[in-house]
């Protein structure tokens, strides 16, 4: 009998078991069907690392700290932080970012589609804070 991988659970290790007795009814040998589908899920499986992350009721604490610069940062990384916090991008488009792209006036930020994953344009709107963060950022 074929069975779902160790790390499927719930409705997604019920949908798999039913999709590989379907598959193995259709094959002579089960176990090699079994081996080939689950070596291409298992091969190259690594485990995900996720960056430390922040309570929400750690935010006034980070940015009061951040104010403070107690750990130092450059003027820039500071400003970078607080932008990223307004904008939601990720570091990699704050970093490639360039005036043209964005519309004070439109209060919208547009990263081109050559620069995104998806390849098309992905639009930012600008908040009243970051619109006045302009000056600063410069």
């Amino acid at each position: 009998m074929l069975n779902p991988p160790s790390y499927c659970d719930g409705a997604m290790a019920e949908w798999l078991g039913r999709a590989l007795q379907k598959l193995a009814r259709r094959f002579d040998s089960g176990s090699c069907l079994q081996y080939t589908i689950f070596s291409v899920f298992t091969i190259n499986r690594r485990r995900t690392e996720h960056f430390a992350a922040i309570d929400t009721k750690e935010i006034p604490e980070f940015l009061a700290a951040l104010e403070r610069n107690d750990a130092r940062l450059f003027a820039r990384t500071r400003r970078a932080i607080k932008l990223s916090l307004l904008t939601f991008v990720r570091p990699g488009e704050l970093r490639k970012a360039v005036w043209d792209e964005i519309d004070f006036n439109a209060k919208r930020w547009t990263i081109p589609a050559k620069r995104m994953k998806m390849r098309r344009d992905h639009i930012v709107p600008l908040s009243y804070q970051a619109i006045i963060a302009k000056p600063i950022i410069i």
